[in-house]
């Protein structure tokens, strides 16, 4: 049976450990976007010094670095805690969940592809990712809400604050890097 597309997913039929898999998952994927969003505004300030083959570069080392600092700690946390070498499945398992890392890096690759064509501007193809970066900040708080709320100021506004926290975050960063 088809559900509603207003209706919350029922997750009281996932395992706590099914529900952590995606809780960590969704962490990976929320924490590369922003900063990659971070990384994609300081090329978008000077858009006019990068080509976008070296935009995509930093872009691209800086999802690796994130998925390789990510997956090194996972293991190294892991020998400190158990005082082994993590299992083959685990292990597997761990790396499903980093690689959204490199996921997060698609579009802005895809869109500064677009402009190396010279069908957008590298301006507008950065400017484009920030955005939709922003945007998908807010969906993933707007679903979180959904599934703790029912109120739908409640939602909007909490989607507000947990993106202005991220763009905080960014503009740390940003900050930091001038």
């Amino acid at each position: 049976m088809r559900r509603e597309s207003n209706q919350r997913p029922d997750l009281s039929k996932l395992s706590e450990q099914q529900l952590d898999y995606i809780a960590d998952f969704m962490k990976e994927r929320i924490y590369a976007t922003i900063t990659l969003l971070a990384v994609i505004a300081i090329l978008w300030e000077g858009a006019g010094h990068y080509t976008p083959g070296k935009a995509a570069l930093s872009i691209l080392a800086t999802a690796l670095a994130l998925w390789l600092a990510s997956s090194i700690s996972t293991q190294m946390s892991y020998k400190v805690a158990h005082g082994k070498i993590m299992p083959r499945r685990q292990f597997i398992s761990n790396e499903v969940k980093h690689a959204v890392l490199l996921l997060s890096a698609f579009f802005p690759l895809l869109l500064v592809g677009v402009s190396s064509l010279g069908f957008i501007s590298l301006k507008l193809a950065l400017f484009v990712a920030m955005i939709t970066s922003i945007g998908s900040l807010f969906l993933w708080s707007i679903r979180a809400g959904r599934s703790m709320h029912s109120s739908f100021k409640v939602i909007l506004v909490v989607g507000c604050l947990e993106t202005l926290v991220g763009l905080g975050v960014v503009a740390l960063k940003i900050f930091a890097e001038q």
